[in-house]
């Protein structure tokens, strides 16, 4: 393992990176003392600086925006790590401001790949760019990458990561199994995803940022997939064949317990947390078995209600990072494109408007801001 000396390099070179576009953080009175093993940790859900315990593998967690917390009061030394979470003192920068876009999967360019789009449906942009079947983008939380499913390496699907501009893509697996719909939990530091590995059926796995420490959620004879992580982290909404048919379960960190949040004979299916954590979306074909529309339900359970009512086939939905509108996929006729509607069902606009397929949507803030024109 690196010394903290080498550590603290890191943490100054990382701030020196960042230098042109890092702006003033906030501050607060209290200061709670730090152990060594710990970082300064920027988290842009709550604008807010917090120390991060991480124990032996503190060079594995050195990231943009965090340094080393040092708690020697005799070293003033910036450039050595001398940086207090959420102080007055020479406080750790935050990221670039993030620009909002639509990640997208489209097959437009003859390959299945990862677009971004304004969220007015303008500057839609290929940003994987790879002969090879790319999907299920989702943005990180803080912004600065996006995970997604690949075939690029051995043709089987596995999970990789890139940085918001496309850069940068890291294999996170490599497995012979399909290892497929990533999500990441709120804090970033875990990745959720879907896979048949060890099984003859799909399950739920989990495995840290890096693609280290794989580990099963689910397991049994039921088929369950299509994982995203509620706001506060605690739970994963996701789809499960349990019952004999589709419906909506809930998973309970800690508790270790499970829910049926969805019973019908119908396909329920691609559950969505609302960002305030009060709402889950989903898919569902109960109006007609001849095409889906999207529902919403209190995440507790209850009535649910529906959003659509069409004869499209409207699933792959997910919430705006203000809860107002809901974005999703539409397939009518031989097209498949990305649609947005408020999060009362009104108002259904076509954002992506272009031949052949348009799917699985994901909605958020991109850092540094890119100039998605090019």
């Amino acid at each position: 393992m690196r010394s903290l000396p080498a550590l603290a390099a890191s943490a100054a070179l990382l701030l020196s990176a960042c230098d042109s576009v890092l702006t003033d953080a906030p501050t607060s009175e209290a200061l709670v003392q730090p152990a060594k093993t710990s970082v300064c940790h920027y988290n842009p859900a709550t604008d807010a600086y917090a120390r991060l315990d991480v124990g032996g593998g503190l060079d594995a967690h050195l990231r943009h925006g965090d340094l080393l917390y040092n708690d020697d009061p005799a070293d003033d030394d910036p450039a050595d790590g001398d940086l207090y979470c959420g102080t007055t003192q020479a406080p750790p920068p935050k990221l670039p401001t993030c620009s909002e876009r639509i990640v997208f999967t489209s097959e437009r360019d003859g390959y299945v790949q990862i677009y971004a789009m304004a969220p007015d449906g303008s500057n839609q942009v290929n940003l994987s760019d790879h002969p090879s079947t790319d999907y299920d983008g989702e943005v990180s939380p803080d912004g600065t990458k996006i995970v997604f499913t690949s075939t690029r390496d051995g043709g089987y699907s596995d999970i990789y990561v890139m940085d918001a501009d496309g850069s940068n893509v890291v294999r996170l697996t490599d497995h012979p199994a399909a290892d497929v719909q990533p999500t990441w939990s709120p804090d970033g530091a875990r990745i959720a995803f879907a896979s048949a590995r060890g099984s003859l059926t799909t399950h739920l796995f989990v495995m840290n940022a890096d693609g280290t420490g794989v580990g099963q959620l689910t397991d049994g004879t039921a088929s369950e997939f299509q994982p995203s992580w509620s706001p506060d982290g605690t739970r994963i909404a996701f789809t499960s064949s349990e019952a004999g048919d589709s419906d909506i379960h809930v998973f309970t960190f800690g508790e270790g317990t499970r829910v049926q949040l969805t019973d019908d004979p119908a396909a329920d299916y691609h559950p969505a947390w609302s960002p305030d954590g009060s709402r889950i979306v989903f898919a569902s074909d109960r109006t007609s078995p001849e095409h889906s529309d999207l529902f919403v339900i209190d995440a507790g359970g209850g009535i649910e209600t529906n959003l659509t009512s069409d004869s499209a086939a409207n699933n792959s939905p997910a919430w705006s990072p203000d809860g107002t509108r809901i974005v999703y996929s539409s397939h009518l006729g031989e097209e498949t494109d990305i649609y947005v509607i408020q999060a009362s069902g009104f108002g259904k606009t076509n954002l992506s408007d272009s031949p052949g397929f348009d799917f699985t949507p994901d909605w958020g803030c991109l850092r540094p801001s890119l100039d998605l024109t090019l």
